[in-house]
């Protein structure tokens, strides 16, 4: 995402989530694969839940990041 470029302060914490959540990602498709072959959906399942819960999570960080920096932006026009 932003490599060979200095990260704003602000999108810091978002970087670190979501560097964080592909490494989580990446151990679950390793994880589906093993899984399909011994047939444990249920434990498969559970972890794309927590996958998709940790994806909401990063958006709404990012929607509240960028509603910030834009109110932040008006103010500075008036």
């Amino acid at each position: 995402m932003f490599r060979g470029r200095r990260v704003p302060d602000e999108l810091l914490p978002v970087l670190m989530l979501r560097t964080w959540v592909e490494v989580h990602v990446d151990r679950a498709k390793a994880r589906a694969r093993q899984v399909h072959s011994t047939r444990d959906l249920g434990a498969l399942s559970f972890e794309l839940v927590a996958i998709a819960l940790l994806l909401l999570g990063l958006v709404l960080v990012l929607v509240g990041i960028l509603t910030k920096a834009i109110t932040a932006k008006a103010n500075k026009v008036h």
